[in-house]
């Protein structure tokens, strides 16, 4: 079975409750949508975790990519990180190895921004916060004048701005994003995972760190959806 998470932000306790709420095994595959890091208290846990379980991926988020510039980017450019919920992360970094502080920062280096898997005869394509954007879809939103979206790369777009479900549509492909909390497009407490046309949100508010935030799990053969509370 292929599962999708995002932006468990540090919350491993109910990181690892997801895994046993699924009875994730070794034959599963899932793929985390980013925001594994900051915020809550143990996302250096959450990340290595990641990257010491074969049959777990994930695309890069926002926060990795503000964590991977900070550390060894170009000066100034740690400003977002050290206002973004840094606090925990970093007091974890600096207790590891230099090894372990190598390895984690080339696994940033190295992670994609999107992913496109089939499941059940579906294709989905997973992303934090958008896709690469065909010429129609960056047409719908110019005209619809996202605020901020322009001034930024491409590459920061694709991680910093906002799924818009009703401008970013293609014949055949669900996207499966994260990034902003599904609060964004639905009226739900506890927060939900969102269905839209063509398109699911699973970003279940684990940056809160309490009510009404907690984390969302999809299975992709059958879009069955999975919740832990966050303590």
């Amino acid at each position: 079975m292929h599962y999708v998470m995002s932006d468990i932000h540090g919350q491993y306790t109910a990181f690892l409750h997801m895994l046993d709420l699924i009875h994730f095994t070794s034959r599963d595959r899932l793929c985390v949508l980013g925001d594994a890091i900051d915020r809550g208290p143990d996302g250096i846990a959450v990340l290595q975790h990641i990257m010491r379980t074969p049959n777990i991926t994930m695309i890069l988020g926002n926060h990795e990519n503000m964590m991977l510039e900070a550390i060894v980017g170009e000066q100034g450019k740690s400003y977002s990180w050290f206002h973004n919920g840094f606090e925990p992360t970093i007091r974890a970094f600096d207790k590891l190895s230099n090894n372990e502080k190598h390895e984690i920062l080339i696994y940033i280096s190295r992670l994609k921004l999107q992913h496109t898997i089939t499941a059940a005869e579906r294709k989905f394509t997973l992303v934090h916060g958008r896709p690469k954007l065909t010429a129609a879809e960056e047409k719908r939103l110019i005209l619809r004048s996202k605020a901020g979206d322009y001034g930024r790369s491409e590459f920061d777009r694709r991680i910093w701005s906002e799924f818009v479900p009703d401008a970013i549509k293609r014949e055949g492909v669900t996207f499966v994003f994260g990034h902003r909390m599904t609060s964004r497009y639905q009226n739900a407490r506890p927060l939900e995972i969102y269905f839209g046309d063509g398109c699911i949100g699973i970003d279940c508010g684990c940056a809160r760190g309490g009510y009404p935030g907690r984390l969302g799990c999809l299975r992709l053969e059958d879009l069955q959806t999975f919740y832990a509370e966050l303590e």
